[in-house]
């Protein structure tokens, strides 16, 4: 019998928006779009804590304030899915890749990435990064550029448009994102993202807290939200142990309980 494992989640859902349609939706939400001064970024800040054995990855409680919008060397990169992947934070790993190839492109990293990833992770690390929803924004050759990984193995990039992690009715305004600045972008994306994930308690449960937004340019990066708060455990067992410590808050997610969590979490993280 698997002992119980604690799993610290972004959650998962399926990429929609683009050039594609949900077929599973859930979790974490974050959007990403080509607008008239360059590219704009933007997801929840609610992790998930969950059962490892549970392969639907329903929450028994949440946490807000995780990041998932990170800078990376040249490029944003946001994504559902793990906040650990054999117990490492996912910032970490992205930022590990970009080491080991400091000159790839934005068409090219994703895919690079994914690559070194299938080395470094363990067997069950790379089951999940397989069913990763992720946005990676930058500049190819001048051009504003969103590559993406849809979770179903599939890599590719748009160059006009957005991608997003949930179907927001922020897919509505497609074709008016090349005349709108980033500050419009961002005051549309996050009224669909909060209204989204307040639409049904499953999705409350899954998405939520304060919405993460960046904005890039070929001159830089620029925070249009907060920046968030510097993360400073090193791995998945010093988050639990803060959780644990309470120095976290966690919101219940009934009918789960508090004697499940607790237990949950004095299993340690999962492998």
């Amino acid at each position: 019998m698997r002992s119980r494992r604690a799993v610290v989640a972004l959650s998962g859902a399926a990429l929609c928006g683009s050039a594609f349609a949900a077929d599973f939706i859930g979790g974490s939400i974050f959007v990403a779009a080509i607008c008239k001064d360059g590219i704009f970024v933007a997801s929840d800040s609610r992790g998930n804590i969950l059962d490892a054995r549970n392969e639907r990855q329903t929450p028994l409680a949440y946490f807000d304030g995780l990041q998932k919008v990170f800078i990376v060397g040249e490029f944003v990169i946001v994504n559902t899915g793990q906040g650990f992947l054999s117990g490492v934070p996912v910032e970490v790993l992205w930022n590990e890749s970009l080491r080991r190839h400091p000159a790839v492109s934005i068409r090219d990293f994703l895919r690079s990435s994914f690559n070194y990833f299938e080395t470094r992770l363990s067997p069950a690390g790379r089951t999940l990064l397989a069913r990763h929803l992720v946005a990676a924004a930058g500049f190819l050759d001048g051009q504003a550029t969103i590559a993406y990984y849809d979770g179903n193995g599939q890599f590719g990039q748009i160059s006009e448009g957005l991608v997003q992690s949930s179907p927001t009715k922020f897919v509505n305004l497609r074709s008016a994102l090349p005349h709108m600045t980033s500050d419009q972008v961002a005051l549309e994306a996050e009224k669909a993202i909060l209204q989204y994930s307040s639409s049904s308690p499953e999705n409350s449960a899954k998405m939520g807290g304060e919405i993460h937004k960046v904005f890039v340019s070929k001159s830089g990066f620029r925070w249009i939200s907060k920046m968030p708060s510097k993360q400073t455990w090193k791995d998945a067992g010093e988050l639990i142990q803060a959780i644990s410590s309470g120095s976290i808050k966690l919101t219940l997610v009934p009918p789960a309980t508090w004697d499940q969590v607790q237990g949950l979490l004095a299993g340690g993280p999962a492998k």
